[in-house]
């Protein structure tokens, strides 16, 4: 691995700019104009795809929710649409999970308000609606949806993702807490049904990411080192090296487990598409 990991991003932020335009864009045209046309359907997907994984990045809402607050997440009336949406045709997973990360994102945004008392109440009452309504998906989606055996299984990879990530932006990042076993098991267990060049295989990233860095099982790492060096073969995107990275980095430094603290200060804006 290189000794200076950043010389990689000098344009690292390009694509925020871009996603940032295309919303501007998007917005001038209106979701009712779009949704009337199939080039229109696909601008409008593949942009709901990528500002939901963007937020992993950025560690705020989606530019689609710009406007949200911490209490949009206590509402009566969630801001998650739980319908039996079926697998986004561009993104390959389930639309409702990328609302639910945006939710988890939301709610990192407002860490650093944690001040007091009264302050870390509404926070944690905020993440535990969240925690709510992805169980609510969950029992919706376990009564609903009719996938094949690959749907399902990065599915529950990247559900088990976001769990973890609710985790961390809630708890922090000890890797022994027992949530972090919880969900690291249910994610690498997926990840190992489901075939080398699968064609959800590029799902997998994000939830590789999470997992192996709350991993300090040697052989998990291994694990998901090996996976990530077949889906830079099968996938071809240098990312994907990146990603490799910043695990082997967080693995090399037993002191410091908090694997986002490292992609912002060594990896500024990966993406996990």
């Amino acid at each position: 691995m290189e000794a200076n990991p950043k010389k990689h991003w000098r344009n690292s932020h390009a694509w925020e700019w871009h996603l940032k335009a295309a919303s501007a864009l998007l917005a001038s045209v209106g979701d009712q104009s779009l949704e009337g046309t199939p080039e229109g359907k696909f601008c409008l997907q593949l942009f709901r795809y990528l500002d939901s994984m963007s937020t992993i990045s950025r560690c705020k809402p989606p530019l689609l929710r710009e406007g949200a607050k911490l209490t949009d997440l206590t509402a009566d009336k969630s801001i998650c649409s739980f319908s039996s949406a079926p697998v986004d045709a561009v993104s390959g997973m389930v639309p409702a999970l990328l609302e639910l990360l945006g939710m988890v994102n939301l709610l990192a945004a407002h860490r650093s308000r944690r001040v007091d008392e009264l302050s870390e109440l509404g926070f944690r009452t905020a993440a535990s609606h969240v925690q709510s309504q992805l169980d609510a998906w969950r029992a919706d989606y376990d009564s609903t949806a009719v996938t094949d055996h690959e749907t399902a299984q990065v599915t529950t990879a990247f559900e088990w993702a976001v769990r973890l990530r609710l985790h961390q932006v809630v708890d922090g990042y000890d890797p022994h807490h027992e949530m972090v076993e919880t969900a690291v098991s249910p994610i690498l267990n997926a990840v190992m049904t489901i075939p080398y060049g699968s064609p959800v295989e590029g799902c997998l990233l994000f939830p590789l990411v999470i997992a192996g860095a709350s991993s300090i099982d040697v052989e998990r790492q291994m694990l998901v080192k090996e996976r990530l060096m077949v889906m830079e073969n099968t996938l071809g995107f240098g990312h994907i090296s990146h990603a490799r990275q910043l695990l082997e980095t967080v693995w090399a430094d037993e002191a410091e487990r908090n694997w986002a603290r490292v992609r912002y200060s060594l990896f500024p804006g990966m993406v996990f598409v």
